[in-house]
């Protein structure tokens, strides 16, 4: 991509940029490619998790971060395996042996999911079906409790109320949700999708 605009002649009709852009080998950009998408994946899925950690109008259990750190580890420990390590019997004699790489691969493997799921447990078991019995019952009373307290600088304590609406509480479980999926799914298109022909 890079030298893109030094092909360029905007005087002329067949737009050599866009002919230049059809010659590159995009096989050969496969790697990097696939880091970057891997990468912009990692990074939404911790940013909705920061978001919704300081958004000042619900409190997020700061227990429901471990999951995306289990996530987050996961990430590192299926791609710190090449396939050439699992395949190859070069490595018998390596640090960890080829039975080793395996054994740890199923281990990133079963971190990965896990967190998945105990993000998907989390999601509808705290905070979709509760939400839908509320709902259910209009006994119970619709008034939002207090978060927190502050004080102005008159010294008045001042309360912030979370949203009457629900969406708050709800969309705690749709952020843990959100980001141990997006962590997942950049971990597999940096796991499979780049090519290691070069390690080979």
């Amino acid at each position: 991509m890079s030298g893109c605009l030094d092909h360029c002649d905007c005087r002329c009709p067949d737009w050599a940029c866009f002919e230049y852009l059809r010659d590159i080998e995009w096989s050969d950009q496969r790697n990097r490619f696939a880091s970057i998408v891997a990468g912009i994946f990692f990074f939404v899925g911790w940013w909705i998790a920061i978001d919704s950690a300081v958004y000042p109008f619900w409190s997020m259990p700061q227990v429901l971060h471990v999951i995306g750190v289990v996530g987050t580890i996961a990430f590192f420990m299926v791609n710190a395996v090449s396939s050439t390590q699992l395949s190859s019997d070069t490595y018998a004699e390596g640090c960890i042996g080829q039975r080793g790489a395996r054994v740890w691969l199923f281990i990133g493997f079963v971190l990965a999911f896990g967190a998945l799921i105990a993000a998907a447990w989390v999601l509808f078991g705290m905070y979709v079906v509760p939400s839908i019995d509320r709902s259910h019952h209009p006994t119970t009373p619709s008034t939002p409790t207090p978060m927190f307290s502050t004080t102005n600088g008159t010294g008045n304590h001042t309360t912030a109320m979370p949203p009457s609406d629900g969406v708050g509480p709800v969309w705690i479980g749709v952020a843990v949700m959100l980001e141990n999926l997006f962590i997942f799914i950049g971990s597999m298109i940096f796991k499979f999708g780049r090519s290691e022909e070069l390690w080979e």
